[in-house]
């Protein structure tokens, strides 16, 4: 059963107005999709809460104070459910999203640096980098001066950040390198945008930044196509 025709079977479920066939199909698909799970909890609670107020309304009026005070235990009760299955789609979210945008850390090799200073800030992020000490390579990467920063200094910035969880900054330094129009890193950046939104619940513009390079002629377009197909099937 599908997501869509759950919702549309919901009250007739509540009110066990379902066939035998369908209720074992509905039932199959609410206990295997969490997102079905918590709407349904929060539908029960919504009957629920109608019945509880149409009973106070017909037979409670004629003493305001037990009437007030139910109706308020039923508003809480119903303010914690929704609060409760919120909280639990929000998680669902953030795991599909870590899901989609998982990728292990690239290969970076150390590679000639002109300027002295800025190439010893530049191979000891490196080597702090393959050694996974991702927190040490941005240190010794900040210490390089804005001017100096190349594109390997900015690709390198963006994923230590990434690893680092921090997809917004990250997201910065990608730019740069696009903007810049630098054959040399241009596809990575791309790629790796398209995760650091992922990161921050920017579907839609991560959708676009995968699309752009799906469409190239690029190493990085089979990674590019499966990211795509991800975020269609799971967001």
């Amino acid at each position: 059963m599908k997501c869509r025709r759950f919702k549309q079977q919901m009250d007739a479920y509540l009110r066990d107005e379902l066939s035998e066939d369908v209720r074992h199909d509905f039932e199959a698909h609410y206990f295997s999709c969490k997102n079905c799970f918590d709407q349904l909890r929060i539908r029960r609670a919504l009957m629920q809460t109608n019945f509880e107020l149409n009973v106070l309304n017909g037979t409670e009026k004629a003493d305001p104070g037990p009437y007030r005070r139910r109706l308020a235990l039923v508003a809480a009760s119903l303010l914690v459910v929704v609060a409760a299955g919120a909280w639990g789609l929000q998680i669902r979210r953030d795991n599909l999203l870590n899901s989609v945008s998982r990728f292990s850390p690239p290969t970076i090799m150390l590679t000639e640096t002109r300027n002295l200073q800025t190439g010893t800030h530049y191979a000891d992020a490196v080597k702090a980098y393959q050694s996974g000490d991702y927190q040490t390579a941005l240190g010794y990467l900040e210490r390089i001066p804005a001017s100096s920063r190349t594109a390997k200094i900015h690709f390198l910035s963006g994923i230590c950040l990434l690893m680092t969880k921090d997809p917004s900054v990250a997201s910065a330094h990608f730019e740069r390198i696009i903007e810049s129009m630098d054959p040399s890193y241009f596809d990575e950046a791309l790629f790796y945008k398209g995760i650091a939104l992922l990161r921050q619940d920017r579907v839609s513009e991560a959708r676009e930044v995968f699309l752009r390079l799906a469409g190239m002629f690029s190493p990085l377009k089979a990674e590019a196509q499966k990211r795509l197909e991800m975020i269609d099937a799971k967001l």
